[in-house]
């Protein structure tokens, strides 16, 4: 696909970096399309695991304050699956294993893919990496809860995968990366 890049400049560059780019791109028909303004937020790509305790049947997720959930009104804490941003350089699957230690406490060495998929790609070049996982109570290695230098305060929710699934549908489990992750579970593994 044909892209002209006439101008980009970089409104915000901080833990996001915010750009805005003046572009053609090729059309459907072939042909370039108008000059346009686009806006893109870069922040880098997510890794993220759904955990089941194969002894219990239970779901591990994690509770935490989102300010941009309470922002819209919505009560501010986020029932999620635990999950980080996946630095330069690094592999997904190692800040997968890594955030489940740190937000849940459980230390996993094989973790199954899912998909990946763009969070947002009307705005932003985030990707996000899914992972599975089914755990031990011998795989609980600490409390969780976070990183006290993040600022992380963290609440891990064990329960019944069927209830999990059921406040999904009911809107009480919102957040898109948990959404799909257990919409996954329900096609490929409920029994």
């Amino acid at each position: 696909m044909n892209v002209e890049i006439e101008r980009t400049e970089r409104l915000f560059d901080g833990f996001l970096k915010l750009d805005r780019s003046f572009l053609r791109h090729e059309m459907p028909n072939g042909q370039m399309s108008p000059s346009l303004m686009r806006l893109n937020v870069e922040r880098g790509d997510g890794a993220g695991a759904l955990l089941v305790n194969r002894r219990t049947g239970n779901v591990v997720l994690t509770r935490q304050f989102r300010y941009a959930n309470w922002k819209r009104g919505d009560g501010g804490f986020v029932i999620e699956v635990p999950a980080g941003v996946v630095p330069p350089g690094k592999a997904p699957e190692d800040v997968a294993r890594q955030e489940l230690v740190e937000e849940a406490g459980y230390h996993i060495e094989q973790l199954r893919f899912m998909l990946m998929f763009y969070a947002s790609p009307g705005t932003t070049t985030e990707r996000v990496y899914l992972y599975y996982a089914e755990v031990d109570d011998a795989d609980k290695r600490s409390e969780g809860g976070g990183v006290d230098a993040e600022q992380e305060f963290i609440e891990v929710l064990e329960m019944p995968i069927a209830r999990a699934i059921a406040m999904m549908e009911r809107g009480e489990i919102v957040d898109g990366k948990t959404v799909i992750a257990l919409q996954w579970y329900q096609t490929h593994l409920a029994r």
